[in-house]
Protein backbone atom coordinates (compact mmCIF):
# COMPACT_ATOMS: atom_id res chain seq x y z
CA UNK A 1 0.00 0.00 0.00
CA UNK A 2 1.41 3.61 -0.70
CA UNK A 3 1.07 7.27 0.01
CA UNK A 4 1.31 9.51 -2.55
CA UNK A 5 1.13 12.93 -1.12
CA UNK A 6 0.78 14.94 1.68
CA UNK A 7 0.06 18.60 3.52
CA UNK A 8 0.26 20.11 7.29
CA UNK A 9 -2.64 22.31 8.16
CA UNK A 10 -1.15 24.70 10.96
CA UNK A 11 -4.25 26.56 12.58
CA UNK A 12 -5.88 22.79 12.42
CA UNK A 13 -2.77 20.79 13.51
CA UNK A 14 -3.99 17.22 11.66
CA UNK A 15 -1.98 14.98 9.25
CA UNK A 16 -3.97 14.06 6.15
CA UNK A 17 -3.28 10.95 3.92
CA UNK A 18 -4.70 10.14 0.64
CA UNK A 19 -4.66 7.68 -1.50
CA UNK A 20 -6.16 4.73 -4.08
CA UNK A 21 -9.84 3.33 -3.93
CA UNK A 22 -10.77 6.30 -1.68
CA UNK A 23 -8.71 5.70 0.96
CA UNK A 24 -8.45 8.42 3.64
CA UNK A 25 -6.65 8.50 7.00
CA UNK A 26 -5.69 10.64 10.24
CA UNK A 27 -3.91 10.86 13.08
CA UNK A 28 -3.51 13.03 15.66
CA UNK A 29 -0.07 12.84 16.44
CA UNK A 30 1.60 9.71 14.27
CA UNK A 31 1.77 7.63 16.97
CA UNK A 32 1.68 3.73 17.86
CA UNK A 33 -2.33 2.80 17.70
CA UNK A 34 -3.09 6.13 16.65
CA UNK A 35 -4.82 4.96 13.08
CA UNK A 36 -8.37 4.16 13.11
CA UNK A 37 -10.65 3.25 9.85
CA UNK A 38 -13.80 3.63 8.08
CA UNK A 39 -14.68 3.87 4.81
CA UNK A 40 -16.80 6.63 2.31
CA UNK A 41 -18.38 3.61 0.92
CA UNK A 42 -16.71 4.69 -3.05
CA UNK A 43 -14.61 3.04 -5.17
CA UNK A 44 -11.98 6.56 -5.62
CA UNK A 45 -8.32 6.35 -6.40
CA UNK A 46 -7.25 9.42 -4.43
CA UNK A 47 -4.30 11.05 -4.94
CA UNK A 48 -4.01 14.43 -3.37
CA UNK A 49 -5.21 16.55 -0.62
CA UNK A 50 -4.85 20.23 0.82
CA UNK A 51 -6.85 22.14 3.37
CA UNK A 52 -8.52 25.65 2.70
CA UNK A 53 -9.92 27.87 5.48
CA UNK A 54 -12.57 25.35 6.42
CA UNK A 55 -12.71 22.22 3.95
CA UNK A 56 -10.21 20.03 3.55
CA UNK A 57 -10.32 18.96 -0.62
CA UNK A 58 -9.48 15.75 -2.02
CA UNK A 59 -8.85 14.96 -5.42
CA UNK A 60 -8.57 11.97 -7.81
CA UNK A 61 -10.55 9.78 -10.08
CA UNK A 62 -13.30 7.14 -9.43
CA UNK A 63 -13.12 3.44 -10.49
CA UNK A 64 -14.66 2.34 -12.50
CA UNK A 65 -14.26 5.29 -15.53
CA UNK A 66 -16.99 6.63 -15.98
CA UNK A 67 -17.58 9.20 -19.11
CA UNK A 68 -16.08 11.96 -16.52
CA UNK A 69 -14.00 10.73 -13.66
CA UNK A 70 -11.87 13.40 -12.47
CA UNK A 71 -13.44 13.41 -8.54
CA UNK A 72 -13.47 15.99 -6.03
CA UNK A 73 -14.33 15.36 -2.13
CA UNK A 74 -15.01 17.93 0.71
CA UNK A 75 -14.99 17.66 4.16
CA UNK A 76 -14.67 19.87 7.36
CA UNK A 77 -13.42 17.50 9.66
CA UNK A 78 -12.12 14.86 7.59
CA UNK A 79 -15.12 12.13 8.50
CA UNK A 80 -18.11 13.38 6.79
CA UNK A 81 -17.79 14.19 3.30
CA UNK A 82 -19.31 15.55 -0.13
CA UNK A 83 -18.80 14.73 -3.81
CA UNK A 84 -18.83 17.85 -5.74
CA UNK A 85 -18.73 18.24 -9.79
CA UNK A 86 -14.89 18.71 -10.59
CA UNK A 87 -15.67 20.53 -13.80
CA UNK A 88 -13.25 17.95 -15.42
CA UNK A 89 -13.37 17.52 -19.39
CA UNK A 90 -14.01 13.78 -19.73
CA UNK A 91 -11.92 11.01 -19.03
CA UNK A 92 -9.64 13.15 -17.16
CA UNK A 93 -8.07 12.19 -13.90
CA UNK A 94 -7.45 14.74 -11.13
CA UNK A 95 -4.10 14.02 -9.34
CA UNK A 96 -2.72 16.74 -7.30
CA UNK A 97 -4.73 19.94 -5.24
CA UNK A 98 -3.11 22.86 -3.48
CA UNK A 99 -4.47 26.00 -1.54
CA UNK A 100 -3.72 29.38 -1.27
CA UNK A 101 -4.63 33.06 -1.54
CA UNK A 102 -8.47 31.88 -0.89
CA UNK A 103 -8.31 29.11 -3.79
CA UNK A 104 -8.13 25.29 -4.17
CA UNK A 105 -6.03 24.90 -7.09
CA UNK A 106 -6.50 20.92 -8.53
CA UNK A 107 -4.44 19.45 -11.71
CA UNK A 108 -4.44 16.70 -13.73
CA UNK A 109 -4.30 14.81 -17.07
CA UNK A 110 -4.19 16.26 -20.42
CA UNK A 111 -3.26 19.64 -18.97
CA UNK A 112 -6.43 19.80 -16.76
CA UNK A 113 -6.25 22.64 -14.32
CA UNK A 114 -9.56 23.77 -12.20
CA UNK A 115 -10.20 25.75 -9.19
CA UNK A 116 -12.32 27.33 -6.77
CA UNK A 117 -13.07 29.89 -5.24
CA UNK A 118 -15.66 28.60 -2.34
CA UNK A 119 -13.88 25.50 -0.71
CA UNK A 120 -14.32 23.30 -2.73
CA UNK A 121 -18.09 23.73 -3.25
CA UNK A 122 -18.07 24.55 -6.44
CA UNK A 123 -15.14 24.93 -9.45
CA UNK A 124 -14.36 26.14 -12.74
CA UNK A 125 -11.94 24.88 -15.59
CA UNK A 126 -9.00 27.20 -16.39
CA UNK A 127 -6.58 27.02 -19.63
CA UNK A 128 -2.84 25.36 -18.77
CA UNK A 129 -1.98 26.52 -21.95
CA UNK A 130 -0.30 22.75 -22.50
CA UNK A 131 -1.92 19.14 -23.02
CA UNK A 132 1.02 17.34 -20.42
CA UNK A 133 -0.20 15.26 -17.76
CA UNK A 134 -0.17 17.47 -14.04
CA UNK A 135 1.30 15.72 -11.42
CA UNK A 136 1.99 17.93 -8.61
CA UNK A 137 0.94 21.55 -7.78
CA UNK A 138 2.03 23.76 -4.70
CA UNK A 139 1.26 27.20 -3.29
CA UNK A 140 4.53 28.68 -2.56
CA UNK A 141 4.55 31.85 -0.50
CA UNK A 142 7.69 33.71 0.49
CA UNK A 143 9.20 37.09 0.83
CA UNK A 144 9.86 37.84 -2.68
CA UNK A 145 6.79 36.48 -4.30
CA UNK A 146 3.62 34.24 -3.83
CA UNK A 147 2.94 31.57 -6.48
CA UNK A 148 1.00 28.04 -7.43
CA UNK A 149 3.70 25.99 -8.72
CA UNK A 150 2.65 22.78 -11.21
CA UNK A 151 4.50 20.27 -12.81
CA UNK A 152 4.17 17.21 -14.85
CA UNK A 153 4.89 15.53 -17.93
CA UNK A 154 7.43 15.60 -20.35
CA UNK A 155 9.82 18.22 -18.18
CA UNK A 156 6.48 20.70 -17.41
CA UNK A 157 6.37 23.55 -14.99
CA UNK A 158 3.83 25.76 -14.65
CA UNK A 159 3.74 29.18 -12.86
CA UNK A 160 0.57 31.21 -11.60
CA UNK A 161 -0.07 34.37 -9.12
CA UNK A 162 -3.94 33.16 -8.84
CA UNK A 163 -4.40 29.75 -10.16
CA UNK A 164 -6.31 31.14 -13.39
CA UNK A 165 -3.42 32.91 -15.38
CA UNK A 166 -0.50 30.46 -16.23
CA UNK A 167 2.62 30.53 -17.47
CA UNK A 168 5.18 27.78 -18.95
CA UNK A 169 8.58 28.48 -18.15
CA UNK A 170 11.96 26.05 -19.46
CA UNK A 171 12.81 23.30 -17.00
CA UNK A 172 15.44 21.55 -19.31
CA UNK A 173 14.83 18.41 -18.89
CA UNK A 174 12.37 15.81 -21.13
CA UNK A 175 11.80 13.90 -17.62
CA UNK A 176 8.50 13.78 -15.98
CA UNK A 177 8.69 15.76 -13.58
CA UNK A 178 5.74 13.15 -11.15
CA UNK A 179 6.71 15.09 -7.41
CA UNK A 180 3.11 15.61 -6.11
CA UNK A 181 4.99 18.94 -4.44
CA UNK A 182 7.30 20.81 -5.70
CA UNK A 183 8.88 23.09 -2.66
CA UNK A 184 10.15 26.13 -1.30
CA UNK A 185 12.62 26.56 1.10
CA UNK A 186 16.36 28.25 1.85
CA UNK A 187 16.20 30.46 -1.15
CA UNK A 188 15.75 27.99 -3.40
CA UNK A 189 12.48 26.09 -5.51
CA UNK A 190 13.37 22.66 -5.73
CA UNK A 191 11.15 20.31 -7.71
CA UNK A 192 11.43 15.80 -8.43
CA UNK A 193 10.61 13.66 -11.01
CA UNK A 194 11.87 10.09 -13.09
CA UNK A 195 14.49 8.72 -12.58
CA UNK A 196 16.00 10.69 -9.88
CA UNK A 197 15.66 14.04 -11.83
CA UNK A 198 16.06 16.69 -9.29
CA UNK A 199 15.94 20.80 -10.87
CA UNK A 200 16.28 24.06 -8.88
CA UNK A 201 15.61 27.72 -9.22
CA UNK A 202 15.94 30.98 -7.18
CA UNK A 203 12.68 32.15 -8.83
CA UNK A 204 11.23 29.46 -10.65
CA UNK A 205 11.45 30.70 -13.95
CA UNK A 206 15.40 29.58 -14.20
CA UNK A 207 16.04 25.76 -13.35
CA UNK A 208 19.15 24.41 -12.84
CA UNK A 209 19.72 20.22 -12.57
CA UNK A 210 21.18 18.84 -9.82
CA UNK A 211 22.18 15.78 -8.19
CA UNK A 212 19.92 13.01 -6.67
CA UNK A 213 22.39 9.79 -7.08
CA UNK A 214 19.60 7.52 -7.98
CA UNK A 215 17.97 6.59 -10.86
CA UNK A 216 14.35 6.13 -9.62
CA UNK A 217 11.50 8.27 -9.63
CA UNK A 218 11.20 10.87 -6.41
CA UNK A 219 7.44 11.50 -5.62
CA UNK A 220 7.59 13.94 -2.51
CA UNK A 221 9.54 16.60 -1.36
CA UNK A 222 9.80 18.52 2.33
CA UNK A 223 11.91 21.02 4.28
CA UNK A 224 12.78 21.38 7.88
CA UNK A 225 15.10 21.28 9.92
CA UNK A 226 17.83 22.70 7.69
CA UNK A 227 17.17 20.21 5.19
CA UNK A 228 15.31 19.23 1.95
CA UNK A 229 14.20 15.67 2.34
CA UNK A 230 12.95 13.61 -0.67
CA UNK A 231 10.59 10.28 -0.83
CA UNK A 232 11.68 8.25 -3.35
CA UNK A 233 10.06 4.47 -5.24
CA UNK A 234 12.32 1.65 -4.39
CA UNK A 235 12.67 2.83 -0.68
CA UNK A 236 15.16 5.72 -1.30
CA UNK A 237 15.24 8.29 1.20
CA UNK A 238 17.44 11.31 0.07
CA UNK A 239 18.47 14.28 2.55
CA UNK A 240 20.39 17.60 0.64
CA UNK A 241 21.07 20.90 2.70
CA UNK A 242 21.29 22.94 -0.60
CA UNK A 243 18.58 20.98 -3.13
CA UNK A 244 21.46 20.29 -5.36
CA UNK A 245 23.34 17.60 -3.78
CA UNK A 246 21.96 14.44 -2.15
CA UNK A 247 22.99 11.82 0.19
CA UNK A 248 21.00 8.50 0.48
CA UNK A 249 19.75 7.48 3.90
CA UNK A 250 18.45 4.46 5.42
CA UNK A 251 15.14 3.67 5.92
CA UNK A 252 14.56 0.96 9.04
CA UNK A 253 12.35 -0.80 7.10
CA UNK A 254 15.32 -2.38 5.29
CA UNK A 255 17.85 -1.22 2.30
CA UNK A 256 16.92 0.96 -0.45
CA UNK A 257 16.91 -0.22 -4.11
CA UNK A 258 14.09 -3.06 -3.40
CA UNK A 259 10.75 -2.91 -5.92
CA UNK A 260 8.68 -4.08 -2.47
CA UNK A 261 9.29 -0.26 -1.09
CA UNK A 262 8.06 3.22 -2.45
CA UNK A 263 7.60 6.22 -0.20
CA UNK A 264 5.10 8.52 -2.18
CA UNK A 265 4.24 11.22 0.64
CA UNK A 266 6.53 13.80 2.91
CA UNK A 267 5.79 16.38 5.31
CA UNK A 268 7.73 18.34 7.79
CA UNK A 269 5.37 19.34 10.97
CA UNK A 270 6.05 19.91 14.44
CA UNK A 271 9.52 19.20 14.39
CA UNK A 272 9.34 15.81 12.32
CA UNK A 273 8.96 14.31 9.35
CA UNK A 274 6.10 12.18 8.41
CA UNK A 275 7.43 9.82 5.70
CA UNK A 276 4.63 7.50 4.12
CA UNK A 277 4.39 4.61 1.12
CA UNK A 278 4.15 1.23 0.79
CA UNK A 279 6.35 -2.01 2.28
CA UNK A 280 6.07 -5.85 1.78
CA UNK A 281 5.63 -5.35 5.52
CA UNK A 282 4.02 -3.52 6.91
CA UNK A 283 1.87 -3.33 4.04
CA UNK A 284 1.32 0.74 4.41
CA UNK A 285 4.58 2.03 6.17
CA UNK A 286 5.04 4.98 7.95
CA UNK A 287 7.99 6.47 9.41
CA UNK A 288 9.07 9.40 11.35
CA UNK A 289 12.09 11.56 11.53
CA UNK A 290 13.57 14.59 13.01
CA UNK A 291 16.38 15.44 10.92
CA UNK A 292 15.71 13.13 8.20
CA UNK A 293 18.87 11.03 8.73
CA UNK A 294 17.50 8.74 11.99
CA UNK A 295 13.81 7.05 11.08
CA UNK A 296 10.93 5.47 13.63
CA UNK A 297 8.00 2.80 11.97
CA UNK A 298 5.20 4.16 13.21
CA UNK A 299 2.25 1.76 13.69
CA UNK A 300 -0.81 1.86 11.81
CA UNK A 301 -3.96 -0.63 11.27
CA UNK A 302 -2.56 -2.84 8.14
CA UNK A 303 -5.19 -2.42 5.27
CA UNK A 304 -5.26 -3.39 2.01
CA UNK A 305 -5.47 0.20 0.40
CA UNK A 306 -3.20 2.18 -1.08
CA UNK A 307 -2.89 5.65 0.48
CA UNK A 308 -1.39 7.83 -1.80
CA UNK A 309 -0.82 11.27 0.16
CA UNK A 310 -0.98 13.37 3.57
CA UNK A 311 -2.50 16.12 5.55
CA UNK A 312 -2.48 17.54 8.91
CA UNK A 313 -4.66 20.00 11.03
CA UNK A 314 -4.32 20.82 14.91
CA UNK A 315 -4.55 17.48 16.78
CA UNK A 316 -5.27 15.18 14.17
CA UNK A 317 -3.17 13.30 10.95
CA UNK A 318 -5.42 12.39 8.12
CA UNK A 319 -4.79 9.93 5.32
CA UNK A 320 -6.97 8.76 2.01
CA UNK A 321 -6.87 6.25 -0.27
CA UNK A 322 -8.09 3.08 -2.23
CA UNK A 323 -11.17 1.25 -1.65
CA UNK A 324 -13.31 4.60 -0.16
CA UNK A 325 -11.34 4.12 3.16
CA UNK A 326 -11.23 6.81 5.40
CA UNK A 327 -8.98 6.84 8.23
CA UNK A 328 -8.88 8.92 11.55
CA UNK A 329 -7.51 9.27 14.55
CA UNK A 330 -9.33 11.42 17.19
CA UNK A 331 -11.88 14.12 16.17
CA UNK A 332 -11.73 17.73 14.63
CA UNK A 333 -13.72 20.05 16.24
CA UNK A 334 -15.25 22.17 14.39
CA UNK A 335 -16.80 25.73 15.05
CA UNK A 336 -20.16 26.48 13.76
CA UNK A 337 -20.27 30.04 11.92
CA UNK A 338 -21.51 32.20 14.39
CA UNK A 339 -22.96 35.80 12.96
CA UNK A 340 -22.88 38.47 14.84
CA UNK A 341 -22.88 42.62 14.30
CA UNK A 342 -22.12 46.04 15.49
CA UNK A 343 -23.89 49.64 14.69
CA UNK A 344 -22.04 52.38 14.58
CA UNK A 345 -23.00 55.81 12.31
CA UNK A 346 -26.17 54.34 10.60
CA UNK A 347 -23.83 51.50 9.51
CA UNK A 348 -24.97 47.68 10.14
CA UNK A 349 -21.50 45.44 10.11
CA UNK A 350 -21.82 42.04 10.47
CA UNK A 351 -19.50 39.72 11.44
CA UNK A 352 -18.87 36.08 11.29
CA UNK A 353 -16.23 33.00 12.10
CA UNK A 354 -16.04 29.49 11.03
CA UNK A 355 -15.76 30.64 7.40
CA UNK A 356 -18.58 29.77 5.32
CA UNK A 357 -21.03 32.14 3.41
CA UNK A 358 -23.46 35.25 4.07
CA UNK A 359 -27.36 34.54 2.70
CA UNK A 360 -30.02 36.94 2.85
CA UNK A 361 -33.77 36.45 2.74
CA UNK A 362 -36.77 39.21 3.47
CA UNK A 363 -38.37 36.13 5.24
CA UNK A 364 -37.27 34.71 8.49
CA UNK A 365 -38.09 31.52 7.22
CA UNK A 366 -38.25 32.28 3.50
CA UNK A 367 -35.63 31.42 0.89
CA UNK A 368 -31.97 32.49 1.52
CA UNK A 369 -30.08 33.14 -1.17
CA UNK A 370 -26.36 34.33 -1.16
CA UNK A 371 -24.80 37.89 -1.01
CA UNK A 372 -22.04 38.03 -3.69
CA UNK A 373 -18.99 38.43 -2.36
CA UNK A 374 -19.52 38.93 1.20
CA UNK A 375 -16.87 37.94 3.40
CA UNK A 376 -16.42 39.26 7.54
CA UNK A 377 -16.76 42.02 8.00
CA UNK A 378 -19.52 43.07 5.98
CA UNK A 379 -20.99 46.54 6.31
CA UNK A 380 -24.93 47.45 5.56
CA UNK A 381 -25.50 50.66 4.99
CA UNK A 382 -28.04 52.47 4.10
CA UNK A 383 -30.61 50.68 6.65
CA UNK A 384 -34.19 51.16 5.18
CA UNK A 385 -37.61 48.54 4.79
CA UNK A 386 -37.81 46.27 4.07
CA UNK A 387 -36.58 44.08 6.52
CA UNK A 388 -33.76 41.83 5.67
CA UNK A 389 -32.50 38.46 7.87
CA UNK A 390 -29.64 36.96 7.03
CA UNK A 391 -27.48 33.85 8.11
CA UNK A 392 -23.90 32.02 7.59
CA UNK A 393 -23.90 28.95 6.21
CA UNK A 394 -20.86 26.36 5.44
CA UNK A 395 -20.20 25.12 1.50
Amino acid sequence: NDFKGAVHVGDLGYFVAVGNYGEVETSPDGSPGSWTAAFVGRPENLTGVARGRTNFVVVGNSVPYPPNYGLALTSMDGSSWKVRNSATPASTKLNSVAYGAGVFVAVGNGGTIVTSENEGANWAAQSAGVSANLSGVSYITNSATNIFLATGAGGTILTSPDGTNWTAQTSGTPNALNCSCPTYAAGVYVVGGASGTILTSPDATTWTPGTSGISRDIYGLAYGNDNFVAACNYGYILTSSDGTTWSRQTSPLGSDGSSSRAYNAIIYVNGQFVLAGSSSFPPSAILTSPNGTNWTIIAKPQSSASLKALAYAPNTYLGVGNYGMIMQAGSLAVEAPQIKYTYASGTLTLIWSGGGSLLTSPDVAGTYTNVPGATSPWPITPLSEPSLYFRVQHP
